[in-house]
């Protein structure tokens, strides 16, 4: 049972972990704004367009490897050497063979940290609160539906997903400690 708790409050750990290398770090910030702004305005504008999603998901890859970047303390040129990421994929494969019921503890208690904050943000943005805020501050509150859905993924965009994925390369040994 020790293993299990060990287990369990590394997740929490490393959750920590992750949010302060994240929210620490100005340029992480940066470049996951942009994929986040362009999902809001997405979701505001209701734009479903294809080439948009393609766009946002190819600068998350952009803040990933921004992540293995900067937690592993990498040069520019060290993002486009194979040798840099030959150790990153040893780093996975050792963490994974050494110690995989541990990280999928980890990430469980990292997944649902996420879905409580996700639920308990969602609890207190809603269409009904975005609509008096609106009309509060002399704007029409027809948009209060773009808006709520607009700022909710926002903050997924903004806060959620970087964290989490963080925390998922944390957990597998590629960036910084735990």
């Amino acid at each position: 049972m020790s293993w299990l708790l060990g287990q369990l409050a590394a997740g929490l750990r490393v959750t920590g972990a992750a949010s302060v290398a994240y929210l620490g770090s100005v340029i992480l910030l940066a470049t996951a704004l942009v994929p986040a702004t362009l999902r809001t305005v997405q979701l505001f504008t209701r734009n479903d367009n294809g080439w948009l999603e393609v766009i946002v998901e190819l600068l998350r890859i952009v803040l990933v490897v921004a992540m293995i970047a900067l937690g592993r303390n990498w040069s520019a040129t060290d993002v486009f050497a194979g040798s840099q990421w030959a150790a990153v994929g040893r780093d996975i494969s050792h963490a994974w063979r050494s110690g995989w019921a541990g990280i999928l503890l980890q990430l469980t208690v990292v997944t649902a940290l996420a879905l409580i904050f996700n639920a308990a943000f969602e609890y207190a943005v809603t269409v009904d609160r975005t609509t008096t805020l609106l009309a509060a501050l002399n704007v029409d509150p027809a948009y209060a539906h773009r808006t709520t859905d607009a700022v909710t993924f926002a903050v997924k965009n903004l806060i959620v997903i970087p964290v989490y994925l963080m925390a998922m390369m944390q957990a597998l040994h590629i960036t910084g400690t735990r």
